[in-house]
């Protein structure tokens, strides 16, 4: 999950109007819950909760959930070692990480999709002789089907690095074109205000296979990676009625010594179900990926009223935030 935060500044996240019960000062310390518990994968009604995600070069991602069905942790393993951790806590709401402290102004919509974030840091590292502090805020919007349609970010930064002092605002929007019920196309676009441009697409291909469930499926969005904690329990809204088969990449950067590019292209196949029809495993460029659940529906009804965040916490850490590590985080992702 570490890289998944490096996202974090660079698209950053803000508050979304389909929340309804915020206060005038919502903005700086409030926002909403999600409205009832996550009752299946993509918010489906299931009767199943996703336990697990594990890939078979050792990493796996576990879900843990409270009796009433609203999620508790999220933490990930690798090679049997706990390497990272987000908690959620509820009256007042609230989402802590291991590394970045708390996240701030979390706010969703009526379906228990998540429309904000923000978040403040600061970070050094003495031995590499830069530091940086910042803030920035995201918007996530969702169509009439519950598809997730794009996410705008706003920041600003500044810090010391190879002995000068440097400082800026960017922005950031990631559109998601949906055709026929399926993610045709991921556009995302970053510009840091300095003549460093950064612009990804993504464009998928389907099987006939039908995605019941409309579920998260791994590897969909490298273009923003803390996807894989938050969608798959529903957070991010519904996802393909199909199963994806192959998806082109071509990323761009610019700036001042020039254009650097980057294509690619990723593949997923042998998809299993559950005789129930939710995803139980799947091929994604020569990895195996599998998916387990709890078989257990949980007893709480949907919530007839969001109740208010109290999210006057420590301003989270979050690291290597700004332009000069995006290389870094992107070469990580696409692992």
């Amino acid at each position: 999950m570490k890289t998944k935060f490096y996202f974090l500044p660079i698209l950053l996240l803000g508050g979304l109007s389909l929340f309804t019960a915020c206060s005038d000062d919502d903005d700086e310390n409030g926002g909403g819950q999600p409205s009832g518990p996550v009752i299946g994968p993509s918010g489906t009604n299931s009767g199943a909760r996703l336990t697990s995600i594990s890939a078979d070069w050792g990493k796996t991602t576990y879900f843990q959930y409270n009796e009433d069905g609203t999620i508790k942790r999220i933490s990930e393993e690798e090679d049997g070692e706990e390497d990272d951790w987000i908690a959620m806590t509820y009256n007042p709401f609230r989402i802590e990480t291991k590394d970045n402290g708390f996240l701030k102004n979390v706010s969703f919509n009526d379906d228990g999709y998540l429309t904000h974030l923000a978040i403040e840091y600061s970070e050094s590292d003495e031995e590499e002789g830069w530091s940086e502090t910042g803030k920035g805020d995201m918007k996530l919007t969702y169509n009439s089907n519950g598809n997730l349609t794009k996410i705008t970010v706003t920041g600003s930064y500044s810090g010391k690095g190879d002995g000068e002092s440097f400082s800026g605002e960017y922005t950031g929007s990631i559109t998601y074109s949906w055709i026929e019920g399926n993610l045709a196309k991921i556009q995302s676009t970053y510009d840091f205000g300095d003549g460093e441009l950064s612009t990804e697409t993504y464009e998928f291909k389907y099987s006939d296979e039908v995605n019941k469930f409309q579920q998260y499926i791994i590897g969909v969005d490298d273009a923003t990676g803390f996807s894989e904690d938050f969608a798959p329990i529903g957070w991010l809204g519904k996802w393909s009625k199909n199963y994806p088969s192959s998806c082109t990449e071509l990323k761009v950067e610019e700036d001042d010594e020039g254009k650097e590019t980057y294509t690619g292209t990723h593949s997923w196949s042998n998809f299993s179900t559950t005789s129930d029809g939710l995803l139980s495993g799947f091929n994604y460029d020569g990895n195996r990926y599998t998916y387990t659940y709890d078989n257990t529906a949980p007893t709480a009804k949907k919530a007839a009223a969001k109740q208010t965040l109290n999210n006057n916490a420590p301003s989270p850490r979050t690291k290597k935030m700004s332009r000069r590590h995006l290389r870094h985080a992107r070469m990580l992702n696409r692992k």
